[in-house]
């Protein structure tokens, strides 16, 4: 799942940057890059794992991961399911992603 946690990753990143750009037009771009931060970091991202209960599913082999090794490991299984999206379906797959993380992110 590493290949996807990776590409994932850069598909949340291109995602966030898009939405908070479009959403706030007027706000300095250091401000922009503070409220991307907020949208991708692994507590956000995890949170969304535990939403849709992707961690119980996912086979590891590390004895009961706690704290932040266990908050980094769900953020990397929502960025893989993120690229597995996208991956799945190459032509409508980011517009998708988008749509509902943009969603998720709405409040």
């Amino acid at each position: 799942y590493e290949r996807l946690e990776f590409l994932g990753d850069a598909y949340i990143q291109l995602i966030s940057t898009r939405l908070v750009n479009q959403h706030f037009t007027t706000v300095p771009v250091g401000k922009l890059s503070y409220y991307r931060q907020a949208l991708i970091r692994n507590t956000t991202l995890a949170a969304y794992a535990d939403a849709y209960n992707f961690f119980p599913r996912v086979q590891h082999t590390i004895p009961e991961p706690t704290g932040a090794k266990l908050e980094k490991m769900k953020a990397d299984v929502f960025e893989a399911y993120v690229a597995a999206i996208v991956q799945d379906d190459p032509e409508n797959g980011l517009k998708r992603v988008e749509e509902w993380v943009g969603a998720l992110w709405e409040p």
